[in-house]
């Protein structure tokens, strides 16, 4: 714990522009602007920074990292933030910035060369809770979250999968499980994307999506607009592009497929409106759209 700290050691790290080649050992910059405050690193290997910027009250962050060439940062400008960072291996990478009250922010990365980001605002008057879990190489993933109460999770056990999730307004979950390598967000396919390049985008209130994937080289994108929504999928196998946009209210998407190179999009707007579709073997093509 460090507070209002700046050190030699840290004014050397800023000189050098924070970079990890430029600096022979372990690196840890504190800095505390705040009041009541707590700031934790624990580094064990070589070349590893450790940096948290942090201004505001009654904020705790932590950053502990073993191996080498590491990186973490932490920006934290609020109340009663909470934010943590473990790293076990080489060249990963963690960025948390939290503005606002009450918000959790975590990220676990074991492997090499892993990446994760996560930005939260608002949590008035229950903050945003952000989770993202790296297991192997070379993943990446991104968490936005803004207004309150909104969940969002990322386990990714693999190679070069990437997951990227959005979340404004409240009482919003989102979770994305991929088990494999190189599965990835859906591009366009039949159903324009409003804001492609997302895994998982909801603008409302109390919609729920769901991801869950084994295999490798799958495409995922669920889009939901407005309140009540829920949307899940479940895909076993390779090369499969699943998409999912909702918009309106109280709308159901359930998707399982058991197969490779099969390729499914549901567009619904409206209220109410519901599909399921359970499909087992391998080049198919599903296409529903239902409006009003």
């Amino acid at each position: 714990m460090c507070k209002k700290l700046l050190t030699i050691a840290i004014a050397l790290a800023f000189v050098l522009g924070v970079s990890g080649l430029a600096l022979a050992a372990n690196t840890s910059i504190q800095v505390d602007l705040g009041a009541g405050d707590t700031i934790t690193h624990d580094q064990t290997g070589d070349k590893n920074l450790a940096k948290t910027i942090v201004s505001g009250s009654l904020n705790w962050a932590e950053i502990h990292q073993i191996g080498e060439y590491n990186r973490a940062e932490q920006t934290q400008n609020g109340k009663s933030l909470a934010a943590y960072i473990t790293q076990t291996g080489d060249k990963n990478r963690a960025t948390q910035t939290q503005k606002g009250k009450n918000h959790i922010a975590s990220i676990t990365q074991t492997g090499k060369s892993n990446e994760a980001y996560q930005t939260q605002s608002g949590g008035t008057p229950i903050g945003n809770t952000a989770t993202i879990t790296q297991l192997g190489s070379k993943n990446k993933a991104y968490q936005t979250q803004s207004d309150s109460h909104n969940t969002a999770e990322i386990s990714q056990d693999g190679s070069s999968n990437f997951a990227k999730q959005y979340q404004a307004n409240a009482d919003n979950i989102a979770y994305v499980s991929q088990e494999g390598d190189k599965n990835g967000s859906s591009t366009t396919y039949k159903c324009p994307l409003p804001n492609p390049g997302y895994t998982q985008y909801q603008y409302g209130y109390r919609n729920n999506a769901y991801i869950e994937i084994h295999g490798n080289s799958n495409q995922t994108c669920q889009w939901q607009r407005g309140d009540d929504n829920i949307a899940r999928a479940v895909i076993t196998g390779d090369q499969n592009i699943v998409t999912q946009i909702q918009k309106g209210l109280g709308n159901s998407s359930d998707i399982t497929i058991n197969g490779n190179y099969n390729k499914v999009c549901n567009c619904q707007e409206g209220i109410a409106r519901s599909y399921t579709l359970t499909h087992t073997g391998d080049g198919s093509v599903f296409y529903m759209k239902q409006t009003g």
